[in-house]
């Protein structure tokens, strides 16, 4: 007998435009029925606090480009950094580029001397610190006339694209805005303009706090499960306070920075434990990847129109034909039911 279509009622596919990208999402919940492995044990099975060879360790620090930026507990210890940052060795931009979408800089920015410190289980002065050198980096960048455009992410896995095990974050900074964060600046700029100088961002925290998708909140900072997540675990981390610009936020209180480390470390372990369950003690943490929004270097956004934020995905599905043909995304779970169990999850360790 041929198998049934499952269009299970009240759980029919459901389309939604995310407001700040305009992604069109496709909830389509019945396909998490389908077999197959959903949790994960981490992104990587076995890890150890120092990895032979690895160029990031403390020890082997003459085996990576000369350092642009450190911070060390002892000025004549040269392996006593806290934090440290580089060219990538093999960056994906470069000042000496040929074509202008390669014009830029790829940098490096190690948050921890631990091979095995994920990032849910290192000190909230770890990212901190990281997070100045990141931010020390900006300005620093930003002198240089030819470029325009900075982002600071990081991938953590190997399916997230991550080459090396051992945790870092990345600079990116272009000598022209991307066609794709153009986009989203001109959607802020039409709603602030169409809504009686609103912020779009804003808005759409007030909008979630409505609809009950606000999974943690500190003094400074809000984490929402957007309702048109692209994935199962699409997070955004949004400052309280309207500012366009991360580094700006980051480089004026020390209190906010280690306030936004504590978050961004509490949302890893939110999607650890909803992802592994039990079992995230003897794990790593699961892949994912995660960036900063943040305005352009020399647009004037004195108006108000951009607000700052992280968008972070977690790695536990893999866009395939569909997605990369149309542009849209296929989420096969509620976005309100991951809100939901984050919130739990938050609950029992008192975040």
């Amino acid at each position: 007998m041929p198998a049934k279509v499952v269009i299970v009622p009240g759980r029919e596919p459901e389309g939604r435009i995310d407001p700040i990208t305009g992604s069109e999402v496709i909830i389509s919940a019945a396909r998490s029925l389908r077999n197959g492995k959903k949790d994960q044990e981490g992104a990587y099975s076995s890890l150890t606090e120092k990895k032979e060879g690895c160029s990031f360790c403390p020890g082997n620090e003459d085996q990576t480009p000369p350092e642009l930026i450190s911070f060390r507990r002892d000025s004549f210890d040269i392996s006593s950094w806290i934090t440290r940052g580089f060219t990538n060795l093999y960056p994906i931009l470069a000042l000496e580029a040929k074509g202008e979408p390669a014009l830029g800089v790829n940098e490096v920015i190690i948050e921890t001397q631990r091979h095995n410190g994920f990032l849910s289980s290192v000190s909230d002065e770890e990212i901190s610190e990281a997070f100045r050198a990141i931010v020390t980096r900006y300005f620093s960048l930003k002198n240089n006339p030819l470029l325009e455009w900075f982002s600071v992410f990081k991938n953590y896995g190997k399916l997230a694209g991550a080459s090396m095990e051992h945790p870092h974050f990345q600079i990116a900074v272009k000598g022209r805005i991307p066609k794709k964060f153009r986009e989203r600046v001109n959607r802020a700029e039409e709603y602030f303009w169409g809504n009686g100088r609103k912020c779009l961002c804003c808005d759409q925290i007030e909008r979630h706090y409505k609809i009950g998708q606000v999974v943690l909140e500190s003094e400074h900072f809000v984490v929402i499960v957007p309702f048109e997540a692209r994935v199962p675990y699409h997070i955004r981390i949004f400052p309280k306070k309207h500012n366009p610009s991360f580094a700006d936020v980051l480089r004026d209180s020390d209190k906010i920075r280690r306030d936004f480390a504590r978050v961004l470390k509490n949302t890893v372990f939110l999607f650890k434990v909803a992802n592994q369950g039990d079992n995230y003690a003897n794990c790593s943490d699961p892949m994912y990847n995660f960036y900063i929004e943040t305005a352009p270097y020399r647009d004037d956004h004195k108006e108000g129109i951009f607000h700052w934020h992280v968008d972070f995905k977690g790695k536990t599905t893999i866009a395939a034909g569909y997605e990369d043909h149309t542009g849209e995304f296929v989420n096969p779970t509620y976005p309100e039911e991951i809100a939901a169990r984050l919130k739990e999850i938050a609950s029992e360790n008192k975040f």
